[in-house]
């Protein structure tokens, strides 16, 4: 029986419960409840199941608890200087890597990039250790002999607890090494030596490294080199790619079960699926996971055994398809257990048949169980946002309206609990990306705006995942022209439906959405009443030079293809060259740490709105990152657009 202390792990921490609310009306639930982060974050079990590790927020910093399941022997590891701790991975039961992660710039902003540092913890001495350490004799990160990144894991060497391979460049290497990197000493026993152009390394089910994988960052061409039966390091880059070419596959890892590597590609149906490549006679020798209606996701491996144990996909959530007897057992009972909601496996003990199970919808947040095979008992660990009561967020409809090119366009529609549709305040939300898509999970902002009394619409327009390749490749050239349309006509739709008060509709998002906003309101003038920005991309010169400013030409040409830009005129589609069109106000909010769109972009549109005389209001955060992560930063902005759309559409 799970002890009830586990329930109430973080006691000292939190402050508010999912009953505080129970009794509530939806207008009565606090700015807080959306804009507070998760209590726990990315619970995993030690191999024999006997204890937990997990990462909560305290003080608006993450910190990582470990202890027994009675919630005995509890350990906290903290943010370390300037950098914020990121996920805690078990190697064994009593010893853990902790990983941290730093965004950092240098000298220009479009020199930006994330750095990554890797300690060990003992959970019974507390031992603390630095893995990398930098040589004394340099000061400049760049060349104290450090990596940049210390997270590419290759293999956790389920027979070794005192190893894990990982690849980085050895001291000032150019290209990565792999290695068996020991967890206490931190001492590096080189595998394989780094190769020109090799980026990364894959090893076998044997954990034998077999495969390079990289790119000529000056050429653009992509280099997959493979160890074959012979011992020979071959080209096998005919079919293989990074994904840069349409017509090249994508690469997933080696099977588990066999020396063939698994990859990605484009079915008869059009959409991404996944296949068996023979690597010596490079072929594909079989199938793995194809739908005709949806678009693979990955593969999913258990951390320990390193088996592949389910085949993940993209429907209205991320779905995984069980592969393993045993979790597709496990997977089978709790969902008759616990009815109604999207279950996905999130671990397993090594030496038990304890599982921990994740449950969420888009009503739900989170929550987190225990699951023991052998007993069949289910218990539940915690809710990842307690003070939000699921009974009282509302529940997305799917519907589906052509376009102005009758490309049919699939969208969430969500509605205040207690309103009949009719003549409702609206919300248009297009997600981030644009290569994302909108799915049924919990949204703080889609569910603040409902909870406040205004209908929901958040269209997946073309150039969004899990459609197919068509539906994604679609978007090319179509940066506020028929990508726009979708948003558009879907506005429309509620409008002859009668769902939308047409005199009370206003467009916002984050990022991508940020960008239609602006667009929206600047295409369609007569259309929206008010456009809220947060984090967007209002330049897309400055995008683009910031994302290419170190590549070559060839793989700048790549990226504008990729991103749909290619032949297109960046002033003709970037809102802060067209604020002249905008005759609505406009709320612009921006965080200075984000290193995704540079933060100038709202402050300079602003400016030039306030120039031209146009409505423009702007909120400037010093913390929260592009996805308003924290907790000052996302009740800031909600604050914001609360009293903006008080203002502007009402309820």
């Amino acid at each position: 029986m799970l002890k009830r202390t586990l329930l109430s792990l973080l006691a000292t921490i939190l402050l508010l419960s999912a009953q505080a609310f129970a009794q509530n009306k939806p207008s009565d639930i606090p700015i807080e409840a959306f804009a507070k982060q998760p209590d726990m974050m990315s619970l995993k079990l030690s191999p024999n199941g006997d204890a937990i590790a997990m990462i909560t927020v305290l003080d608006n910093q993450r910190i990582a608890i470990i202890q027994n399941l009675d919630g005995s022997e509890r350990k906290y590891v903290g943010p370390r200087e300037k950098y914020e701790l990121a996920t805690v991975y078990w190697v064994n039961n009593d010893d853990l890597l902790i990983m941290y992660r730093f965004n950092k710039t240098k000298g220009v902003k479009s020199m930006r990039f994330a750095l990554s540092k890797l300690h060990s913890f003992n959970r019974k001495t507390e031992k603390f250790s630095e893995l990398f350490k930098p040589d004394a004799r340099y000061k400049d990160f760049m060349w104290n002999r450090v990596p940049f990144n210390q997270n590419d894991f290759i293999s956790w060497l389920p027979d070794d607890p005192m190893h894990v391979m990982m690849s980085a460049p050895n001291g000032n290497e150019e290209y990565p090494a792999a290695f068996k990197l020991n967890i206490k000493s931190g001492a590096r026993k080189t595998v394989r030596s780094g190769m020109r152009f090799i980026g990364s390394w894959r090893a076998d089910r044997n954990d034998e490294v077999r495969l390079g994988i990289g790119r000529d960052w000056q050429s653009g061409k992509d280099y997959i080199k493979y160890k074959n039966n012979a011992g020979n390091w071959v080209d096998v880059s005919r079919d293989l790619g990074l994904g840069a070419e349409d017509n090249k596959y994508g690469i997933y890892g080696f099977d588990t079960q066999s020396d063939n590597l698994i990859i990605r590609g484009i079915s008869e149906f059009g959409k991404k699926s996944m296949y068996k490549y023979d690597l010596e006679t490079q072929t594909i020798v079989g199938t793995v996971f194809e739908d005709e209606n949806y678009d693979a996701g990955g593969i999913i491996k258990d951390q320990f055994s390193q088996k592949i144990i389910g085949l993940a996909y993209y429907a209205e959530t991320r779905r995984v398809k069980y592969i393993d007897p045993l979790w597709q057992s496990v997977h089978k009972q709790v969902s008759q257990m616990v009815r109604g909601i999207s279950l996905e496996i999130y671990s397993k003990a090594k030496d038990t048949n304890r599982f921990l199970v994740y449950a969420s919808s888009e009503q739900l947040p989170g929550m987190y169980f225990l699951y023991d095979h052998d007993t069949k008992q289910l218990s539940p660990i915690a809710q990842t946002q307690p003070e939000v009561n699921s009974r009282l967020m509302a529940p997305y409809g799917s519907i589906t309206y052509k376009s102005s090119d009758d490309l049919e366009i699939q969208a969430y529609l969500t509605l205040p609990l207690g309103k009949a549709p009719k003549k409702l305040p609206v919300i248009i939300w297009p997600h981030g990306g644009p290569q994302s898509r909108t799915s049924k999970n919990f949204s703080p902002f889609v569910q603040f705006f409902a909870n406040r009394g205004y209908a929901v619409l958040q269209p997946n327009f073309r150039g969004s995942t899990g459609f197919g390749e068509d539906f994604q490749l679609a978007m090319r050239g179509e940066w506020g022209d028929k990508m726009q349309d979708d948003v558009t006509y879907g506005t429309k739709w509620l409008i002859d439906q009668g769902i939308a008060d047409p005199d009370r509709i206003c467009i916002g998002g984050i990022s991508y959405g940020g960008y239609a906003a602006a667009m929206g309101v600047i295409k369609e003038p007569s259309l929206y009443k008010c456009a809220i920005s947060v984090n967007g991309v209002l330049d897309i010169n400055d995008m683009i030079n910031t994302d290419t400013n170190h590549m070559s030409e060839a793989n700048k040409t790549i990226y504008m293809r990729r991103m749909g830009l290619a032949g297109v005129d960046p002033k003709t589609i970037s809102p802060k060259h067209l604020v002249n069109k905008v005759t609505v106000p406009m709320l612009l909010i921006s965080a200075k740490d984000d290193l995704t769109v540079n933060w100038e972009n709202a402050r300079d549109m602003h400016k030039a709105m306030k120039k031209n005389g146009k409505n423009s209001e702007y909120v400037s955060l010093n913390e929260g990152r592009h996805s308003m992560l924290t907790l000052k930063s996302r009740k800031t902005a909600m604050e914001a657009m609360e009293k903006f759309l008080d203002k502007h559409i009402g309820k």
